[in-house]
């Protein structure tokens, strides 16, 4: 590996294979210069700053938080992934905005 690393080996595609399976990501993750493609950043931006809201939190809100992610993903898989590459963001927002709007005027 560390022939590889410095650049004095040359792996062939049977090696490299056999590093991507160990290292458990796909091949061209080992011989592109851009590691993350635009969507992995976004998701990799998004789950850091998730992981900063909900560190601290005890154990039944965690519990509570995963039980919410799970039913999240069951009822729309993949529909947030999607709306954000098209750049809408989660629809709930708009619509809890105008609910909570709608209860002020009362």
């Amino acid at each position: 590996m560390s022939h590889i690393e410095i650049g004095s080996g040359h792996p062939s595609l049977e090696i490299l294979l056999k590093i991507a399976g160990a290292l458990g990501v796909p091949l061209w993750r080992l011989i592109t210069d851009d590691r993350m493609t635009p969507d992995e950043r976004t998701w990799d931006a998004a789950s850091r700053e998730l992981a900063e809201k909900v560190r601290g939190l005890d154990a039944d809100d965690m519990r509570a938080l995963s039980y919410l992610a799970a039913r999240l993903q069951q009822a729309t898989p993949g529909a947030s992934a999607l709306r954000a590459a098209e750049g809408e963001g989660p629809r709930w927002r708009k619509s809890t905005r105008k609910k909570r709007a709608a209860k002020r005027r009362r």
